[in-house]
Parts: C-alpha cells; sequence; structure tokens
C-alpha cells in the first residue's frame, strides 16, 4: 500500500511538473524578443495632418504654385482658393478636391501634388535631428542624410517607435509614403546586439534547459 501510495503522488507531482513546463515553454515562445514588422505598402498611405507642407503646381499656371503649411485647424491656403480644409487627406483625394475646385477658376486645370512631413530620427545615427522628406524617400536615403549609422560594421534595426507606445520593425528598403507614421511618432536606428540578433535559438535553449530541469527533479523525487 505504502508503495502504492508513493507511486501515486510521484506520478502526481510528474504530471503536475510536465505541465508546468508545458506552459512555461508556451510563454517563453509567445513572448516577443523583437519589434513586429510594421505594415508597408506599395502605395502611398500617408494623410494630410498638422505641420505637413503641402506642394502644388498648376500646369500652365506658375501663379498658382504654392507651398502652405496645414495649421492646427487642418487647413491650408492656396492661391484663387483661400483656406482649404485638407487634414485627413490623401495626395490623391486633395489632388482631385484641387482640380474641382481650380475648375471654377481655369479651364481644364491640372494640378499636381506632393508634400513633405518633418519626422524624428535618432539613435545610432552621426546627425539625429528632424528631416523633412516625401512620401518617396526610403529609410536607406533617410539614414544618408542622417550621415549613416555610428558604426557602419555593426548590423542595425530600424524601428519605428509611434505616440501610442508601440514599436514596429521597419524594412530598409521601405519607403516612408507606405508606411503609416505620423509627424508625432519616431525612427529609432539601434544596433543589434548578440541577443537581439539570436532570440530565436536563446528562446529554444531556454525551453530545452527548463525541460531537462524539470525532468531531472521528477527522476530525483520519484527515485527516492
Amino acid at each position: 500500500m505504502a508503495l502504492t501510495r508513493r507511486f501515486r503522488a510521484s506520478a502526481r507531482v510528474m504530471t503536475v511538473a510536465l505541465l508546468a513546463s508545458l506552459v512555461g515553454a508556451c510563454a517563453t515562445r509567445s513572448a516577443p524578443t523583437l519589434a513586429p514588422a510594421a505594415t508597408v505598402s506599395a502605395n502611398i498611405v500617408w494623410r494630410v495632418e498638422e505641420g505637413d507642407i503641402i506642394k502644388t503646381r498648376v500646369y500652365r499656371q506658375p501663379d498658382l504654385a504654392s507651398e502652405p503649411i496645414v495649421n492646427s485647424r487642418g487647413t491650408a491656403f492656396f492661391p484663387g482658393l483661400g483656406r482649404v480644409q485638407v487634414a485627413g487627406l490623401t495626395i490623391d483625394s486633395l489632388e482631385a478636391l484641387l482640380n474641382a475646385r481650380y475648375s471654377a477658376l481655369i479651364r481644364e486645370p491640372a494640378v499636381q501634388v506632393t508634400m513633405n512631413r518633418e519626422l524624428v530620427l535618432y539613435g545610432q545615427v552621426r546627425l539625429p535631428g528632424v528631416y523633412s522628406v516625401d512620401p518617396g524617400t526610403t529609410l536607406v536615403g533617410l539614414l544618408a542624410r542622417a550621415g549613416g549609422p555610428n558604426n557602419p560594421g555593426n548590423e542595425q534595426g530600424i524601428t519605428l517607435e509611434t505616440t501610442g507606445g508601440r514599436r514596429l520593425a521597419l524594412p530598409r528598403e521601405a519607403r516612408l509614403g507606405g508606411i503609416d507614421i505620423k509627424r508625432t511618432d519616431a525612427i529609432k536606428i539601434e544596433e543589434l546586439n548578440f541577443f537581439l540578433k539570436n532570440s530565436g535559438s536563446l528562446q529554444a535553449a531556454s525551453v530545452l534547459f527548463a525541460t531537462i530541469s524539470t525532468l531531472l527533479g521528477v527522476i530525483l523525487v520519484v527515485s527516492r
């Protein structure tokens, strides 16, 4: 009887230990070490916001060219039109709106719209600061404007830090216009240390070590 009770107690210990090991393994694997990848679109996803510089050119109408800054009310001043509500519009939508507005002044207007946005770049770069960029600028191009990384021989990671507290990994070749990035966000350049570059292998080793430790503990309990 004593042997049976001892066997049942050992079996319970083994079951609990194995369940704890599995739960720990799942928790370890689900905990992200690196920032998740940001969504990058092939199209321009920026929407006009306060502080953006809108650049317009009207075909055969040089006097209508302008570069207004969007104010806190979300409006911008355009020659011949006055102030127009532009906040929240995409570049394509704004271009269509201005073509419609200018059609009341000139015949068959052809308005071209581009924009610039100030973005914060900091971290392991030679010239951190605020840079005015257009949607076609790539992250590599922005990094080059900042003088490149502090240590060119080391591998760098680029992350987007949003005002909401999220951290998203950015691919170096991505165009900034294809990323939903606001003026209040920041781009950080950081060197990838050993632990970040080998996080997957280290997590697997941690799970294996925890499992082996648990099994050894069970074997010691059963052998007593």
